[in-house]
């Protein structure tokens, strides 16, 4: 049984929404008030620069600047809603 889609990450944007996406599912799902609440997110370790998994800086450059991911990460998860 197929139970996940995988979809071509084509452009920035799109890469960007899918963190978005993937940072606010627990706070939409209820489990948590804000991404940086979540113990198994990323995105405090992003925001703290201290993620051992994935390159946090790497990310960040994504954004720009850690001031324009935590930005992104507040505007409306309908930004989120990917194909």
């Amino acid at each position: 049984m197929k139970n996940f889609k995988r979809k071509l990450v084509t452009n920035d944007l799109y890469l960007k929404k899918l963190v978005h996406y993937i940072h606010n599912n627990p706070v939409e799902s209820g489990l948590c008030g804000h991404p940086s609440k979540w113990k198994y997110s990323s995105y405090p370790q992003i925001v703290e620069l201290n993620c051992t998994l994935i390159e946090a800086r790497g990310v960040l450059e994504w954004f720009d600047d850690l001031e324009n991911f935590k930005n992104f990460h507040k505007l409306s998860p309908q930004l989120s809603e990917v194909d």
